[in-house]
């Protein structure tokens, strides 16, 4: 095959050899993968980003996914509609505190007021039906709706007091035509359509599908679509609910669709938005009807938007400097107020009114409401910046500390009542948000999150790494990998309990990780041309080594463990014979013949064999002892059961294979998650999981085998 225009010679497999052809087909595996977890929290360079939901879930961002962690249940829900960097996040209404003691299972907003009026079903016993203003967050009214299951609701196009709901083992799914007749699906596999406002039958389609109508839509042009369970049928109706046409879902498809309540409800800025997005903020007085939005272009526009109507209301130049978070003011939705760097750090407003800003001298200033008069001042309440500012629902007040990584508790009159102190290997306080009674989140610069509560809690509860993330291996033997970045920090990770069994910091710029196949040590190569070995029990330094001054872009151990081979950018594989299960080295040789910096290497399955890769495109192999450009794909890694291979490329997405995997063009499912280049990509040890990590992104995402 070419690359770049560069051949480069690709043997067959012996296995294959008799039997390969090029004509073949290859085949998308059986196999996919699920986003189960993902490790970190961008706090680095952003800030407002941390908020507690009222379902006790955390919610916050890392690449290009949004995270709702429910850290009781130490369970994700992940909202993947981005495909790049997250750079904010803001709430805008919160319903039901207090009200809903189960799981609301149906959602649906009114037709014709505009969506005014929320419908909620819960999943208690009586399944109520509750109605609200959801601008106001007021509640409406509540009826008990049925004690079986509900499984969907929606409101009647033109009677926005007209909610019908589906009782299951029956009515499956509901639709209004747009004469306000109402359209069921049953369990039988039958249509009926209902006269508006009363219980007549005016049209039956009996057998529609074979077993249950799964789901109903009317289109635009008011034909019908319906979707089958049994048959897997989708079929297209026409306004006299005559059949027109029908397709059937193919047999590997399930005929039930798992579903996510994570739906995107507006786009806004299409063609508007030339640069990033850096802040958002709803307003306060109104419901929420307005959004504020700034971008990251050089005049820093800040943007007004009726989201609803996906309507710009209006814009003006922010600043010349990056603006670091927004604020409306909580009685008047027409004013805004921006923070400008190296002045103004962070802002909130007091209960009162008063605008309240933290600078980059440390001082805390407090605003008289709608006005530039200074009526407090708390000069040198940080050392340094003041990096956050949270305003209680008590109305007391909590800082977060740059330099001096302190969280303070200021009471009404702006008295220091508390303060305590971050680590420094989690770092300055970058977000602060009110959690649950009596506890506070903390978002750190090092991109942690902290459980924390006065006087002296703090409780990492999310951790990961705060540079480019290259290196990575999973445990031989246990659910367990390693990684090591460029911010001189290796962790040992548990995939169960997704936290970091031990932490090191190293003097070096972390690139690559490997195993010993013993699992007692880890080899760690650096930016510097030194690598280094550790116990993975204690975490102690077991040896330490220099080859060259250049990236060690790949260390990785023998299947015997009797060697270790370590690739270089100096364009050389130096290899060390290894004793004493991983604890002494000896240089054993050299193996010179690359042209370029060596990107891979792999041994054989004896430990005879290797074979290396390198930055101009050569695949050598050497014995020991007697689809793209070539720079997209960054790392494959095959399963140990040899049925599946993964790959990681250049543009955030991970793929998966059928193994082998030697057809041109070969399909592959396709996975996001990743906001820049994916570095890394390794099985654990039963494959039951894969892990990716993101370059720029710093994150670990790791994804279930299904």
């Amino acid at each position: 095959m070419f690359l770049r225009g560069r051949p480069v010679t690709m043997h067959v497999p012996d296995a294959q050899r008799d039997s390969y052809s090029l004509d073949l087909k290859g085949a998308a595996p059986d196999n996919k993968l699920k986003l189960q977890w993902v490790y970190g929290y961008r706090g680095r360079d952003c800030r407002c980003n941390l908020y507690l939901l009222p379902t006790g879930e955390i919610v916050y961002f890392n690449a290009s996914v949004v995270v709702l962690y429910n850290t009781e249940e130490q369970q994700q829900r992940h909202y993947l509609g981005h495909d790049d960097d997250v750079k904010c996040l803001n709430t805008l209404h919160i319903l039901g505190m207090g009200v809903f003691d189960r799981a609301v299972t149906c959602l649906a907003f009114s037709k014709s007021n505009g969506g005014a009026h929320l419908c909620a079903i819960d999943d208690a016993n009586d399944h109520i039906l509750s109605v609200w203003n959801w601008q106001k967050e007021k509640q409406l009214a509540e009826v008990k709706c049925s004690n079986d299951s509900v499984l969907g609701a929606v409101f009647h196009p033109t009677d926005p007091n007209l909610v019908k709901h589906e009782k299951p083992k029956y009515v499956l799914c509901v639709a209004f035509a747009e004469n306000g007749d109402a359209i069921t699906g049953d369990s039988s596999g039958n249509i009926y359509v209902w006269a508006k406002g009363g219980s007549r039958i005016t049209h039956a389609v009996s057998g529609a599908h074979e077993g249950g109508v799964f789901s109903l839509c009317v289109l635009k042009d008011g034909t019908m679509v319906s979707g089958g369970g049994k048959d897997r049928q989708v079929v297209l109706w026409d306004h006299s609910y005559v059949k027109q046409c029908e397709m059937e879902r193919r047999d590997k498809w399930p005929a039930t669709p798992k579903t996510e309540s994570l739906n995107t409800l507006h786009i806004l800025g299409m063609g508007v938005f030339d640069r990033a997005v850096t802040c958002l903020a709803f307003s306060k007085s109104n419901g929420g009807a307005h959004l504020c939005a700034i971008d990251d272009a050089n005049d820093h526009i800040l943007s007004v938007w009726n989201w609803q109507k996906e309507k710009q209301l209006a814009e003006v130049k922010c600043s010349n400097d990056s603006v670091l978070g927004a604020v409306f003011h909580p009685t008047d939705p027409n004013l805004v107020k921006h923070e400008k760097p190296k002045y103004v750090l962070c802002v909130a407003f007091a209960e009162n009114g008063d605008a309240i800003t933290g600078d980059s001298s440390g001082n805390i200033y407090v605003w008289a409401k709608g006005g530039s008069r200074i009526t407090h001042a708390v000069s040198g309440a940080h050392e340094g910046g003041v990096f956050s500012l949270c305003v209680l629902k008590d109305g007391t007040m909590v800082s977060g500390g740059g330099k001096d990584r302190q969280v303070v508790l200021w009471d009404h009159s702006y008295v220091k009542q508390c303060e305590m102190e971050v680590a420094e290997s989690l770092g300055p306080v970058r977000a602060l948000s009110e959690g649950k009674p009596g506890e506070l989140l903390v978002g750190t610069t090092k991109n942690a999150i902290l459980r924390a509560a006065f006087p002296d809690t703090l409780t990492p509860i999310v951790q990961g790494h705060t540079d480019e993330l290259w290196g990575l291996d999973v445990h031989p033997s246990m659910e367990q990998f390693v990684t090591c970045a460029q911010d001189k920090q290796v962790h040992l990770w548990d995939a169960n309990s997704h936290q970091p069994l031990w932490s090191k910091a190293i003097d070096d710029q972390g690139r690559s990780a490997g195993f010993h196949p013993s699992g007692a040590v880890v080899a760690v190569g650096t930016m510097t041309g030194r690598w280094l070995v550790l116990d993975t029990d204690t975490r102690d330094l077991v040896s330490m080594h220099t080859d060259g001054n250049e990236i060690i872009s790949n260390v990785k151990y023998s299947p015997d463990g009797n060697y270790l081979a370590v690739g270089s950018h100096d364009n050389f594989v130096y290899i060390y014979a290894v004793t004493e299960n991983g604890r002494k080295y000896s240089r054993a040789g050299k193996c010179s013949g690359h042209s370029s910096f060596v990107t891979h290497l792999d041994w054989s399955q004896d430990s005879r064999y290797m074979v290396t890769n390198s930055g101009d495109y050569e695949i050598l192999f050497w014995v020991w002892p007697d689809g793209a450009d070539g720079t997209d794909v960054n790392a494959v890694c095959k399963s140990h059961s040899s049925s599946l291979l993964a790959s990681a490329d250049d543009f955030g997405k991970v793929h998966l294979f059928t193994f082998p995997c030697s057809q041109p063009r070969a399909p592959s499912h396709m996975y996001g998650g990743h906001s820049s280049h994916v570095t890394n990509i390794a099985f654990l040890h039963d494959d039951s999981h894969l892990i990716s990590t993101g370059g720029k992104d710093t994150s670990i995402l790791q994804w279930v085998v299904v």
